[in-house]
């Protein structure tokens, strides 16, 4: 079974009130998970509203690997950052080989312009 998470990083509410750095919209990621059979899933990223400087994902993590507590924001937000490899929105990428019985962690982060 995937867990797909997402986070909007690096969004620090200015003096404004904005969200987004006065840009406008916070940024806002779709994350799905379709196609799973025959030991694949296909992973699907797009920004579902705002934009984002840059994006990382991790994919296909065992959560049995996972080393720190990834319904804490900030440790996954950081993992991502340090771990993640950057990618282009919209991405789909499909995962193969996946072992039946165990759980992956799947996690996306958008970046605006403060990193």
């Amino acid at each position: 079974m995937l867990i797909p998470l997402l986070m909007a990083a690096g969004c620090n509410k200015p003096e404004n009130g904005d969200d987004n750095g006065g840009q406008g919209e916070t940024p806002v990621i779709g994350l799905t998970v379709t196609g799973i059979e025959n030991n694949c899933a296909t992973i699907s990223v797009s920004m579902t509203s705002g934009t984002a400087a840059s994006a990382r994902i991790v994919e296909n993590l065992p959560l049995s690997e996972v080393q720190f507590d990834y319904e804490n924001e900030i440790q996954l937000v950081n993992y991502v950052k340090e771990n993640g490899t950057e990618i282009s929105l919209p991405y789909t990428n499909t995962l193969e080989d996946l072992k039946n019985g165990t759980d992956f962690l799947t996690a996306v982060i958008a970046l605006d312009g403060n990193g």
